[in-house]
């Protein structure tokens, strides 16, 4: 549940481009 919480955080921070897989990746280092 946590990786879900923090997902929702990440996308709401990198809300800048639709595909943001790799940005998460950066948002968690």
């Amino acid at each position: 549940m946590p990786k879900m919480k923090t997902k929702s955080s990440a996308k709401k921070r990198f809300r800048v481009r639709p595909g943001g897989t790799v940005k998460r990746g950066q948002a968690f280092k």
